[in-house]
């Protein structure tokens, strides 16, 4: 059994910017991993790659700090006009 987002982010002071979007960072433990993500507030979406999300603002970069894993956005359309359905 599984559940998404249920992470006990710890947010941090580090930023950057991916595709010219402001991003703050946070970090979180599962199954072992501890996962940096970088989130973008101004894109209201509490979502992620893979099971990753519940913060304030879209991943646009996660990785472990054990550098296993990493994911990193490469493009934001926004010429989008559908509907999503969660």
């Amino acid at each position: 059994k599984d559940s998404l987002h249920n992470f006990k982010w710890t947010l941090t002071a580090d930023t950057t910017t991916i595709l010219k979007r402001k991003c703050k960072s946070a970090v979180t433990t599962f199954r072992g991993r501890e996962y940096k993500v970088f989130y973008a507030p101004s894109i209201p979406v509490a979502d992620g790659p893979w099971k990753l999300g519940g913060l304030p603002g879209l991943i646009l970069e996660a990785k472990t700090t054990d550098g296993y894993m990493s994911w990193r956005a490469t493009k934001i359309d926004l010429a989008y006009k559908g509907s999503i359905k969660y």
